[in-house]
């Protein structure tokens, strides 16, 4: 008898053991389903999404840079400016290797009355004349200058740039384009 509880007790935990796995195993199979479906659904819902932020971000920043693009067109086009740019560039006789020479071989008193002469001039009134304007103003601007044809320095809103550019294919492209706007640094 003690044989046959024994082997009894073994039928039903085989009984129990395979109604368990009968019924786990729809349920396994039905949350795989459900995950992999889900996934796809989630990803396709996303990625749409996403596509839809990227596109909406991207013409944001299309309008942006149009919108700087047109402004800095503005500002190589003000009268005063053009006006004050021919002026310097017909008054600077000397190569831009002489006058960069006569600014390093001259006094510190000298180069820094140069450089005063650069940011407080009409040009620099018409560069701080746009920073003020609701349009123009960018509390992120650094530096605004304008340089001659022979790349030097005539306007600045501060002491940034070097007072002689050396830049050849920045004058070729002024020469040829009439307006250059340098790009950021």
């Amino acid at each position: 008898m003690a044989y046959e509880s024994k082997s009894s007790f073994g039928l039903k935990k085989k009984l129990l053991i395979s109604m368990m796995v009968a019924g786990t195993l729809p349920l396994i199979l039905g949350m795989i389903l459900s995950y992999v479906q889900g996934n796809k659904s989630l990803r396709h819902v996303i990625g749409s999404n996403f596509a839809t932020l990227a596109r909406e971000t991207a013409n944001k920043i299309d309008f942006a840079i149009d919108r700087e693009i047109t402004k800095n067109r503005q500002t190589t086009l003000d009268p005063n400016l053009i006006q004050w740019v021919e002026k310097q560039n017909a008054s600077l006789d000397a190569t831009p290797a002489e006058l960069e020479a006569g600014f390093i071989n001259a006094s510190p008193e000298s180069r820094e009355r140069t450089i005063q002469s650069v940011i407080e001039n009409n040009g620099t009134e018409a560069l701080l004349g746009f920073l003020t304007e609701a349009d123009y103003a960018n509390e992120s601007t650094r530096a605004l200058f304008v340089r001659s044809a022979k790349g030097v320095l005539i306007a600045s809103i501060n002491d940034y740039p070097p007072f002689i550019g050396n830049s050849d294919a920045i004058r070729e492209k002024v020469l040829t384009r009439g307006v250059y706007l340098s790009n950021l640094y």
